[in-house]
């Protein structure tokens, strides 16, 4: 595994958007992609690798299923 992972629970909005034509993409919006984007990106700036992240609500919702390691900011 060579890459970091950032993963959140919560609603998300997904769909086609943009005009008609060939600008229309498939996109997911919401404050929860925003953090996992977030997420994924801190271990990247300090050269992080291998390594999966997620947020408190994620670690709640999963607690009984995984052990976490809380690794500070």
């Amino acid at each position: 595994m060579s890459s970091c992972y950032g993963i959140t629970s919560g609603e998300v909005f997904t769909g086609i958007a943009g005009t008609s034509g060939s600008r229309k993409e498939y996109t997911c919006l919401g404050d929860v992609a925003n953090l996992s984007a977030r997420i994924m990106y801190w271990p990247k700036a300090k050269n992080i690798k291998g390594k999966i992240y997620c947020d408190l609500n994620t670690r709640n919702l999963a607690s009984n299923f995984y052990a976490f390691q809380y690794h500070g900011n």
